[in-house]
């Protein structure tokens, strides 16, 4: 207990009690009946006569003795939640739980908004938990992942109910510092708001959210279209007892402010794009082979996701240009012979093959756009459209359906000028398939010249900033002040109109093959050479690693703490670290490991990695 970064808690209350003889009352700021609690020696220690300690619980602050002193003051007997491992305030008191059953873009959607969250907390040092649902799930971006209890032997697949419901015993120790609770309507709000009200009432709860029912329930199911009234009611019910709601997106949050009339504090939450798509470097390649991408999986939302029309709308363009490929990607193995016959349903004339691709990575996703000649996002529905933000940061074409709250994103708070790629949806499917082809053959023709077009958007998009005031609400709303990080969750984009800093960061990530292939570029400003792999981890392993400390390697001045656990299904003790470059603020987890040592070499290791990938080192 007398490190830095270590905290009180019931255990060492009841050490306490056992050591001093005395008793100890515990007044406590959570709003209950058992406010007071009273911890006493354990059987055979040595009472005194004395009068009992007396402590305020700050509800997961801190403690302070209620102790009069002579001098009449009240003084803090532990440190407050939430600081740094050398004894300094984090930005924000308290850390942050997401509720989601998984960390990464596995499944898109929800789970894309939920990492960017997890991203702009962590870009302030602030500490983010993460409910996951399987136990292997890779820990990223210096987010702590919280795994479900499974009994050895129980083959049982994990599901959402276990947050909900189950989450006693699947999830029976929660971290004693989570001050801000998140849920995602309408995936994850009810899980969320069960562990508030359960177990976490000092917390604050805060919504996400991505859906409207009414635009798009319809196109999955008739079932789903009669359920609407229950899921507004359920939503509605969920988003009364949040303390905020953030909208993803100007249509949802116009929508939500109707529903709630101001109700509970509402605020707009814009998405930024991963750095990941602005640091792309694209050059663009004449060839025969034409790629169309799309992008969400194709069972139970091929009308939703407009997979029908595009099915209609491909042979018009594979007759005029025969090499065209379409690639779904979203599409898992396992639903793949059901979106097959799906999509063979729906071709209106002649055959052709489609390429299924699964879910993964944003670098596989980014890959992927990278490689399209056009994107496709053509729903009927779809409140905000972050598929198609991610292909504009990347600079490729983008097809963008009218009914989006991107298409409105882009012609009233971006640039009119762009709007040329936005495809109107009449709602007569025959129409709208072959207005949809003709973009796409147009797009295709003209080649270099939408190419162009696309890196001015993309340029457009970096230099709005349109991000940083709904990001700085919401951190100020967890706790967090201090102007906003612009360069966002890796190393920033430059523009061509960028300063020369900024540059070195991007064109520092180009490979050698795009700067051969293309010399009539300006050439690139000249970047130290980077240290490899195998310097990086001779370097970084040469040093023994303790709990927490600082270090300096290759100049930078990198600290770090390691925490362990026990795992009950395995029986080990496995290791954790957290790693940061005190000159950036940059930081990287490591996955579990066997050893202190390993834990604290690995997160280090993927530390400099990402320095170097951002141009820094």
């Amino acid at each position: 207990m007398s490190r830095d970064g270590t905290w009180g808690d019931h255990i060492v209350l009841q050490a306490m009690a056992d050591m001093f003889g005395h008793d100890v009352s515990i007044v406590s700021s959570v709003e209950a009946e058992n406010y007071v609690t009273i911890l006493t020696p354990s059987t055979g220690t040595v009472g005194t006569k004395e009068p009992p300690l007396l402590l305020g619980h700050y509800a997961e602050n801190h403690y302070a003795s209620l102790d009069v002193q002579s001098s009449g003051q009240v003084t803090t007997t532990s440190p407050q939640h939430g600081d740094t491992p050398d004894g300094n305030l984090k930005h924000g008191k308290h850390a942050v739980l997401l509720v989601n059953d998984e960390y990464g873009t596995a499944k898109g959607g929800v789970s894309t908004m939920n990492r960017q969250v997890a991203r702009a907390l962590r870009s302030r040092k602030v500490k983010v938990y993460n409910t996951v649902l399987y136990p292997d799930e890779r820990v990223d971006d210096g987010v702590q992942l919280l795994f479900p209890e499974v009994q050895k032997g129980d083959q049982r697949k994990p599901i959402l109910d276990w947050l909900t419901y189950d989450h006693r015993s699947r999830y029976p120790s929660l971290p004693e510092d989570i001050g801000y609770i998140i849920g995602h309507v309408d995936i994850t709000s009810k899980a969320a708001r069960a562990l508030k009200e359960q177990r976490l009432q000092h917390a604050k709860f805060f919504l996400f959210g991505h859906v409207i029912p009414e635009d798009t329930e319809h196109y999955k199911s008739d079932e789903r279209a009669m359920g609407i009234g229950d899921k507004r009611k359920a939503i509605q019910d969920d988003m009364e007892h949040a303390d905020a709601i953030f909208s993803v997106g100007p249509v949802i949050y116009d929508y939500y402010q109707n529903e709630m009339r101001e109700s509970k504090p509402h605020y707009m939450f814009l998405p930024k794009p991963s750095d990941i798509f602005f640091n792309t470097k694209r050059t663009y390649v004449e060839t025969e082979t034409k790629v169309v991408l799309s992008i969400g999986r194709v069972k139970g939302v091929e009308k939703l996701k407009g997979y029908d029309l595009v099915a209609s709308a491909m042979p018009d363009v594979i007759q005029r240009f025969p090499r065209a490929k379409w690639r779904v990607k979203g599409i898992r193995k396992n639903d793949f012979q059901r979106s097959k016959e799906i999509i063979d349903a729906n071709i209106r004339s002649g055959s052709f093959h489609f390429t299924p691709l699964e879910y993964g990575t944003q670098e596989d996703l980014c890959r992927d756009i990278q490689q399209a000649h056009v994107v496709l996002m053509v729903s009927r529905a779809e409140p905000f459209g972050l598929v198609g933000l991610e292909a504009i940061a990347a600079g490729v074409p983008v097809i963008i359906s009218e009914r989006s709250g991107l298409a409105e994103f882009i012609k009233k708070d971006l640039d009119p000028e762009f709007d040329r790629n936005i495809v109107e949806m009449e709602g007569n499917d025959e129409e709208d398939a072959k207005r949809l082809a003709k973009k796409i053959i147009k797009i295709l023709e003209k080649g270099k010249k939408e190419h162009d077009a696309a890196q001015r958007l993309k340029d457009r998009l970096w230099e709005s900033k349109y991000w940083e005031k709904s990001h700085e609400q919401f951190l100020k709303a967890c706790g967090v002040d201090g102007c906003c990080n612009s360069t966002g969750d890796d190393a920033g984009y430059a523009s061509r109109s960028g300063n020369r800093d900024r540059q070195q960061v991007a064109t520092s990530t180009v490979s050698s093959e795009n700067r051969s292939s293309n010399q009539s570029e300006t050439p690139a400003p000249a970047v130290a050479t980077s240290p490899t792999d195998a310097e990086i981890r001779q370097q970084v392993r040469s040093i023994s690693y303790s709990d927490t400390g600082e270090v300096t390697i290759m100049d930078r001045r990198i600290r770090y703490n390691t925490s362990m656990r026990f795992e009950f299904n395995t029986l080990q003790l496995i290791f954790y670290c957290e790693a940061w470059d005190v000159g950036t603020g940059t930081s990287d987890n490591s996955g579990k490991r066997e050893s202190r040592q390993g834990a604290a070499e690995h997160a280090i290791e993927h530390l400099f990695k990402r320095l170097r990938g951002d141009g820094v080192i």
